[in-house]
């Protein structure tokens, strides 16, 4: 993939990102949903495997971007700064 491929597709998933989800009438199902989708996403930009995310940053990442597992503050703090991402853009 070269350099204007890659910063094109990051900046669509961050304009995806920045446009507003209403969390108010979203069930927890939906909201870890769109977390798993967002962050492979991201995943996918960085052009990087779950393993080496884990490898990173000792997170394992496969239940989140499967919806199946919730994650605490700071483990979204640390995928954050990991994807070079504000917080803002997992809602």
């Amino acid at each position: 993939m070269g350099r204007v491929s890659i910063i094109y597709t990051y900046l669509t998933v961050i304009v995806r990102f920045t446009t507003s989800t209403d969390l108010s009438v979203m069930n927890d199902d939906d909201i870890l949903l769109n977390l798993a989708k967002r962050l492979k996403e991201l995943r996918k930009v960085k052009n990087v495997t779950q393993e080496q995310v884990s490898n990173d940053t000792g997170i394992h990442i496969a239940r989140i971007e499967q919806g199946k597992r919730d994650i605490s503050y700071t483990t979204l703090l640390k995928l954050a700064e990991y994807f070079g991402a504000g917080l803002d853009e997992f809602k």
